[in-house]
C-alpha cells in the first residue's frame, strides 16, 4: 500500500512538473504571439500613414461638396495591385472565398478615394430613393466607403425646388453626429430632362464635369424608372456621358422584363452599349444579410451539409408577407402581380441558394453556373396547376381593399396574394416539395425560410411528436434559429420533452457589428466592381411558372390582415 502511496506521489508530483513546464510553454508562445501582433499593428500604421500621404497628395479641387465633413475613416488593409490594361489600378483578393464571393477585378480602395465619383439616380423622385437609396448613400459616406469628392445628382423630367427635393428626399436619413446631415446633403443636385433627350443628356455630362473640373472621375448611374425606358437611357449614357477617364458602371433596379422574352430584348438593350462587366442588375434580397449567410450555413458548417438532402429533410418553406396594400403604387403593381413582383424575383433567389448544388468557387460565374443548373430541374407550372392558388385582399373594417386604390385599373384581377409548391428532379431533392407563399395586405411583415426535417423512428419512444425546424428570418430583426427538442426541467421520473428554440439573433450574436441595409451593399459593390452578388447575363430555363394573359383562372377575394395559412385556406379549391 505504502509503495502504492509512493508512486501516486511521484505520478502527482511529475504531473506538477509537467503542468508547470506547459505553462511556461504557454507563456512563452504568448509572448511571441503578443511580439507578432505588435509588430503587425506597427505595419498597418505604417500601411495607413501611407495611404493618408498618398490621399493628402492627390488634387482637391474646391467644388460645392468640399463643405462636406471628413467621414469616419475607415481604411481596409492593403492588398495586392496590378494595372488592368487601361492605367487604372485593380486590386486581386487573396485567401480564401468568402460567402459574398471570391472576386478577382476590384476597384483598388485607395484609387476609388482619391478619384471624383458621382453617382446619378434616374427616378430620384420617388419612393426607393426616399426610402432606400438616399439613406444607403448617406451610410457609405459615414462609413468611409465613398470618396469625399462624391457628388450625387438627381435626374428627373419635371425641374423640382433643389431645397424642398433635397428635405424631402432625405427625410428617411438617420443622422449620425460624426457626419451632419447638411455636410451629406451638400453635395446633392438636381437635374431636369427627358430619358430620350440628347440635349438633356449633354447638359448633363457638362453639370458632372463642372464638379469633376478636369481630373479623373468615375460614375456609377442608377436606373430605377420603368423598363421600358432602359433602352432609351442606356444608350443616351453610352453616347453622350460615358466618363473619359473613369469606369462608368449601371446599377438597374427591377424588374428586369416580365419575363425570358423581355428579359432577353432588355439584356440586348442594354448590351448593345455597355459591357457585362459595366451591367449590375439590381435585386436588392441579394445583398440581405441572411440571404448572404445560406452558403456560410451550408457549406461551413459539418452539420448541415450531410443532411442538406431528401433523406432528411420534408419540406423548405418561403414565405414573403406584407402588412400593408399597394399604397398608391396599385398601377405599378398591377402590371406584375405577387408572383413576378416578389416570388419571381426575392424567394426564387433564396431558393436559388438554399437548394443548389455547391458551386466550384464563389466567383460570380461559378454561382450564376450553378443556379442555372438547378433552374433546369424544376418542373414547370401553370395557374391552372392545383398546387397553385392566387388570392386577391378585400375590404375589412377600416383596412381598405386592393380596389380601393385609386391607381388600380377598374376590375383587375391582379392577384396579390400566391401560393405555389416548386419540385427539383435531383437525387437531392426527389419529392421534397419548396412551398412559396406570398401576399400583402397581410396580417404582419415577415419574411422567413424555414427548413423542416423529417421525424425519426426514435421520436416515438422519446414521446416527441414536434420536428426540428431551421428558420431563417430575412426581415425584421434577422436571426437564425434552430426548433429542436429537449427535456423540460424537473427532479421527477417522469421526463417531458418540448419544442426549444436554439437562437442566434444577429442583435446579440454579433455585438456591436453593422448589419447595415442590403442597398448599402449592392452600392458599395457595385462602385467596387464586384457583381458576386448581381444578377448576371444567364441562358435562363424555360419559364418556371406560365402566366396566363386570359382571365380564365380562380382568384379568390381575401381579408386584409389575413394569415398565410387562413388566406390559402380560403384561395384553396373547394
Amino acid at each position: 500500500m505504502l509503495s502504492k502511496l509512493t508512486s501516486r506521489g511521484r505520478t502527482a508530483k511529475e504531473r506538477a512538473k509537467a503542468d508547470s513546464q506547459t505553462l511556461r510553454e504557454v507563456m512563452e508562445a504568448n509572448a511571441v504571439g503578443v511580439a507578432a501582433l505588435a509588430a503587425r499593428v506597427a505595419q498597418l500604421e505604417a500601411e495607413l500613414k501611407t495611404t493618408k500621404a498618398a490621399l493628402a497628395a492627390a488634387p482637391v479641387a474646391a467644388a460645392p461638396m468640399e463643405k462636406a465633413a471628413s467621414p469616419v475613416s475607415v481604411v481596409p488593409r492593403r492588398l495586392p495591385t496590378r494595372e488592368d490594361g487601361q492605367g487604372n489600378t485593380k486590386m486581386t483578393v487573396t485567401g480564401a472565398p468568402c460567402p459574398q464571393g471570391q472576386v478577382t477585378d476590384l476597384t483598388d480602395h485607395a484609387t476609388l478615394q482619391a478619384m471624383p465619383l458621382s453617382v446619378v439616380i434616374f427616378g430620384a423622385t420617388g419612393d426607393l430613393a426616399k426610402k432606400k437609396l438616399f439613406p444607403a448613400l448617406y451610410q457609405l459616406c459615414l462609413l468611409g466607403h465613398l470618396p469625399r469628392n462624391l457628388r450625387i445628382i438627381g435626374y428627373g423630367r419635371k425641374a423640382v425646388d433643389l431645397d424642398a427635393f433635397v428635405s424631402k428626399q432625405c427625410a428617411n436619413i438617420k443622422e449620425d453626429p460624426r457626419l451632419p446631415k447638411a455636410s451629406f446633403t451638400d453635395r446633392i443636385s438636381f437635374h431636369a430632362g427627358g430619358y430620350d433627350a440628347a440635349d438633356s443628356y449633354t447638359a448633363l455630362d457638362a453639370l458632372l464635369k463642372s464638379y469633376e473640373q478636369g481630373r479623373g472621375a468615375n460614375r456609377l448611374f442608377f436606373l430605377s424608372v420603368p423598363p421600358t425606358i432602359f433602352g432609351a437611357v442606356t444608350e443616351m449614357i453610352s453616347m453622350h456621358v460615358r466618363s473619359a477617364s473613369g469606369f462608368t458602371r449601371l446599377m438597374i433596379e427591377k424588374p428586369f422584363g416580365r419575363d425570358s422574352p423581355t428579359f432577353d430584348a432588355l439584356n440586348a438593350l442594354t448590351s448593345r452599349h455597355f459591357s457585362e462587366s459595366q451591367l449590375f442588375r439590381l435585386d436588392h434580397y441579394l445583398g440581405k444579410e441572411v440571404i448572404l449567410n445560406i452558403a456560410s450555413l451550408r457549406w461551413a458548417n459539418q452539420v448541415f451539409e450531410p443532411t442538406w438532402n431528401a433523406k432528411h429533410i420534408e419540406s423548405v418553406q418561403l414565405t414573403f408577407k406584407e402588412d400593408l396594400g399597394t399604397g398608391g403604387r396599385g398601377g405599378y403593381f398591377d402590371g406584375f402581380g405577387i408572383i413576378r413582383d416578389i416570388i419571381q424575383n426575392h424567394l426564387l433567389q433564396a431558393f436559388m441558394w438554399l437548394a443548389m448544388e455547391p458551386p466550384t468557387s464563389m466567383t460570380g460565374d461559378a454561382i450564376t453556373e450553378a443556379k442555372v443548373a438547378l433552374l433546369s430541374k424544376v418542373a414547370t407550372l401553370s395557374l391552372d396547376d392545383s398546387e397553385v392558388f392566387l388570392g386577391q385582399f378585400g375590404r375589412h373594417g377600416e383596412d381598405g381593399g386592393y380596389h380601393d386604390d385609386e391607381t388600380v385599373p377598374a376590375g383587375s384581377r391582379c392577384a396579390t396574394f400566391a401560393s405555389l409548391v416548386l419540385k427539383v428532379d435531383t437525387p437531392r431533392w426527389k419529392g421534397v416539395p419548396f412551398l412559396f407563399t406570398a401576399g400583402k395586405g397581410m396580417d404582419e411583415r415577415v419574411c422567413e425560410l424555414r427548413v423542416r426535417y423529417r421525424k425519426l423512428p426514435t421520436n416515438k419512444m422519446m414521446g416527441v411528436d414536434s420536428q426540428n425546424e431551421l428558420v431563417m428570418r430575412v426581415q425584421p430583426d434577422e436571426a437564425i434559429y434552430m426548433i429542436a427538442s429537449a427535456k423540460e426541467p424537473g427532479i421527477t421520473a417522469e421526463q417531458i420533452r418540448k419544442p426549444v428554440v436554439m437562437d442566434m439573433k444577429y442583435a446579440t450574436q454579433f455585438k456591436g457589428a453593422y448589419v447595415g441595409d442590403a442597398y448599402e451593399r449592392m452600392f458599395l459593390n457595385a462602385a467596387r466592381g464586384d457583381q458576386a452578388l448581381y444578377r448576371l447575363r444567364i441562358p435562363l430555363p424555360p419559364t418556371i411558372l406560365t402566366l396566363r394573359t386570359d382571365d380564365c383562372y380562380r382568384l379568390t377575394t381575401y381579408c386584409a390582415a389575413i394569415s398565410c395559412a387562413a388566406c390559402t385556406c380560403v384561395c384553396m379549391p373547394k
